[in-house]
């Protein structure tokens, strides 16, 4: 070895040593703090698909590796590949096999779409809970799945519009950061959960997905609603019937951007009315009267109070012993209609009540059709999002989220 042999190499360490000197600086803590608020968040959450009663089963498959885990983290079980069934009889829970009295256990897989459920792909954990009789629900184990929110806006976005149509891509991607929204506010809010029907969102598994719906959530990926600092809780609904109502006096909560807004494009609702006509049998109306106390039938339902866009906004039930004022979403659920938009009420000779109106939905935020009714006008996302939501800014989601 020659002299110069040492110093060679101490002078490359030197320079090593020095490179990684900058290179901490350069990428020190401040500037590693700049990247991550610069990345949209993509948390975990938990989506309730359904519950199984004793004495039920439903076919469960897994593609490649997977653990069996009690709520708590403690291993069960674990293999590669499963083809069973997911039973539930006498208190215990059977997973492809292995059974346990555990309350809670977790089945997590490790591919992408790895989990079949009754035929049905879909991605995440699965989590299983024993839930016992109460409020005259029976006991029953309670199906969930645990997945990233961007999976989740996926199976929503899925669910929730139909995307074969040609040129609504941007209604697409509207609906998109609505949904992210909506859940991202309900779990800011406390929920821990969020249910797979429209009580919330509907979420549909991977089989469904579409390219139309995959570009729309990965084109907004972490983009959500907000206002004044605050999360925006992004409702939507099918079709408002020409304008959409106040959230706030309608029992929506107090958000401002939640307005009352007249479609831009009324002609489309015009053409494409969905009117509909629903029947109230009798018997139902005087169930409603002994639940609300108006004694033994009703004898009168009047409206009270229209918003400007003509949704029911407050009605008054009537019976033999009394009244009862409710608003017109409440109205909506008891009689089940399709919207609270009620252009006719008839009475027949029978007792029952024929009701008439316009519309899907609540009428609070989004509507559907015309959000793709602008994506046809050739309007953007920001400007859809904009008509509905007036003031909500559109920002990435960059707070850490910790569901548990």
């Amino acid at each position: 070895m020659s002299q110069a042999e040492p110093k060679i190499r101490w002078t490359l360490l030197g320079i090593l040593l020095a490179a990684l000197w900058l290179l901490s600086k350069i990428s020190g803590p401040e500037s590693l703090d700049a990247k991550t608020l610069a990345r949209p968040r993509n948390p975990r959450l938990e989506v309730r698909l359904q519950k199984m009663l004793e004495g039920s089963r439903l076919e469960l498959d897994v593609i490649g590796l997977w653990e069996l885990r009690s709520g708590g983290g403690d291993l069960v079980a674990k293999g590669d590949g499963m083809r069973g069934w997911l039973s539930y009889s006498d208190r215990m829970v059977s997973v492809g096999g292995w059974q346990s009295k555990l309350d809670h256990l977790v089945l997590h897989t490790f591919g992408d779409a790895a989990l079949i459920l009754d035929t049905w792909r879909y991605r995440g954990h699965l989590h299983l809970r024993t839930k016992a009789a109460k409020n005259g629900t029976p006991r029953h184990l309670e199906i969930a799945l645990k997945l990233p929110l961007e999976d989740y806006v996926l199976g929503v976005v899925t669910g929730e519009m139909a995307t074969s149509k040609n040129g609504i891509q941007e209604a697409l991607r509207a609906q998109a950061i609505a949904a992210r929204s909506y859940a991202v506010f309900q779990i800011f809010s406390g929920r821990t959960q969020l249910s797979s029907t429209p009580s919330d969102q509907r979420f549909l598994p991977v089989d469904l997905e579409t390219a139309a719906a995959r570009e729309a959530v990965a084109k907004t990926r972490g983009q959500i609603l907000r206002h004044d600092e605050q999360f925006v809780p992004a409702f939507f609904h099918a079709d408002c019937g020409g304008a959409t109502s106040n959230g706030t006096a309608s029992g929506f909560g107090h958000s401002d951007v939640l307005q009352a807004v007249l479609e831009p494009y009324s002609g489309t609702h015009a053409s494409n009315p969905h009117t509909w006509s629903k029947r109230v049998e009798a018997k139902r109306l005087d169930e409603l009267a002994a639940d609300l106390n108006l004694g033994e039938y009703t004898t009168g339902l009047q409206i009270l109070q229209r918003d400007d866009g003509g949704r029911v906004m407050q009605a008054k039930f009537t019976g033999t012993s009394g009244s009862h004022k409710v608003l017109g979403e409440e109205l909506r659920r008891l009689l089940q209609l399709p919207s609270a938009m009620i252009d006719l009420i008839g009475v027949l000779r029978d007792g029952s009540v024929i009701l008439e109106g316009r519309g899907r939905g609540h009428g609070i935020g989004l509507c559907q059709v015309g959000a793709q009714a602008l994506a046809l006008q050739g309007r953007t996302c920001q400007q859809i999002l904009g008509h509905y939501y007036p003031g909500a800014r559109i920002e990435l989601l960059t707070e850490p989220i910790s569901i548990p």
